[in-house]
């Protein structure tokens, strides 16, 4: 039997129950990730710089889900 998921919010925890809600707030969390690049990017140790380039992988990994959840959003809205 599969259970419910309850996808809430990052800052507040409100549930998000639309796809666009849910985009919204990964984009929102990229903001809090790129800001966290930016303060480690001067003078940061191997092990932080390293760090690094794993959020900024991550960072264009879901930018580009992000990119096709709203292909596929403004695609639906079409319909």
């Amino acid at each position: 039997m599969m259970q419910a998921v309850v996808v809430g919010n990052l800052i507040n925890g409100d549930s998000l129950e639309s796809l666009e809600d849910i985009v919204n707030d990964l984009e929102l969390a990229l903001v809090t990730v790129q800001d966290v690049i930016d303060r480690n990017a001067d003078g940061a140790s191997a092990e932080d710089s390293y760090i690094g380039v794993n959020l900024g992988l991550y960072m264009r990994h879901t930018e580009a889900t992000i990119q096709k959840f709203r292909e596929i959003l403004r695609t639906s809205d079409k319909s």
